[in-house]
Order: structure tokens, then sequence, then C-alpha cells
């Protein structure tokens, strides 16, 4: 897991604020199941700039996002299990510009 510091590589990456607004849907709790692997503000940004792009999964820039399939599994179990909607309903402004949809 990378250590994520306040500069900002894209457009499309998450602000320091935008972060506080989402960061407790990330808190891992009690030590059940296997340890998190991937920084799930990474993982945001990536799904962001996929979808503010509009490019597919695989074409993700290596060297500042998660692996594509890392974003991809991640966005489609969060759908899954409401947490998506609960990081649009935290971020209506990025919802309304496209950037998180």
């Amino acid at each position: 897991m990378s250590n994520l510091t306040t500069k900002r590589a894209f457009t499309t990456d998450l602000s320091e604020s935008e972060w506080a607004a989402v960061a407790p849907l990330f808190a891992q709790t009690g030590g059940r199941g296997r340890p998190r692997t991937f920084n799930p503000r990474e993982v945001i940004d990536a799904i962001s700039y996929v979808q503010r792009q509009r490019i597919s999964w695989r074409s993700l820039p290596q060297e500042h996002f998660p692996a594509w399939h890392v974003v991809t599994n991640c966005y489609r179990a969060w759908q899954r299990r409401g947490i998506w909607n609960k990081i649009e309903t935290a971020l209506p402004e990025r919802s309304a510009k496209g950037r998180v949809a």
C-alpha cells in the first residue's frame, strides 16, 4: 500500500476535505477477515479518473493508480454493498460534475 501525500497528480483525485468526508466508510474494524492490501483513497481516485476520462479499466496509468483489476473489483464490490452510493451522497458536487458516477 502506498502512502498518499497531499499532492494531487490529477484533477480527479480527492481533495483532503473530500477524503475526510468518505474516509469513515473505510475504517478497518475488529480485525475480522484478511487485511486490506490497497489504499481506498487511491482506488476512488482511479475510479474517478476512469469515469472522467471515459477510458477502460485496463487503461489506468500504472505509475499512479493500483492495478486495474484491484480497482474494478473494489468498484463492483462497493456497488453491491451500497458503499458507492454512500460515496456519491457524501460528494454531491462530484456527482453533479460527472466526476464520480
